[in-house]
């Protein structure tokens, strides 16, 4: 019974050392804690079961032992012991897995936060590139119907009132699409 408890104390200290690392790890550290999460809790399920068997046969020899009649109250009394240790170590054990659960569910909360962050700035990055394309799009637009088979605007007059038209025609629209874009709150 003795063999376990060192190996019951590396699980505790491990999982304190998690316990403890919550609150300042940092996101790419999460995949190593969950990961170390997993082995501590197979570890002590593997110990939790060796364990409950153990609690079986020292109550089924104390049981016969005790049937037999020929039992010391020592023995009795060691037995008991065993099974107080034993049953003190499952209860360390059942400590230490909700102490797990509870710095898995905390790790997978923060990994939650920080996906919602990290998305939450590609879609603003994405809304902002969205209004860049709209306007590059509108320019075209302009700038394609004034490429094609159409008679040149102002070829006939000699001011260059048309073409300052044509490009205040441009830029209002940039400056309306910006405008449109700030009360929607895209940028």
């Amino acid at each position: 019974m003795d063999g376990f408890a060192p190996l019951i104390d590396r699980i505790q200290t491990g999982v304190e050392i998690i316990e403890d690392g919550v609150s300042v790890t940092r996101p790419e550290d999460i995949g190593l804690a969950l990961r170390s999460i997993y082995n501590y809790r197979k570890d002590v399920t593997h110990i939790r079961q060796h364990l409950h068997e153990k609690t079986d046969v020292v109550r089924c020899f104390a049981r016969h032992c005790g049937s037999l009649g020929s039992t010391p109250g020592e023995v009795a009394l060691y037995l008991g012991d065993i099974q107080d240790h034993v049953l003190t170590m499952i209860a360390n054990l059942n400590i230490a897995e909700q102490m797990l659960s509870r710095s898995q569910s905390k790790y997978l909360a923060q990994l939650s936060f920080d996906s919602t962050c990290t998305r939450n700035q590609i879609v603003h990055a994405l809304s902002r590139l969205t209004v860049i394309g709209a306007i590059v799009v509108t320019m075209q637009v302009i700038t394609g119907l004034f490429g094609m088979n159409v008679d040149v605007p102002g070829l006939h007059v000699a001011s260059l009132a048309w073409w300052f038209g044509i490009l205040g025609l441009i830029l209002g629209l940039i400056l309306l699409l910006l405008v449109i874009a700030r009360r929607t709150q895209v940028i």
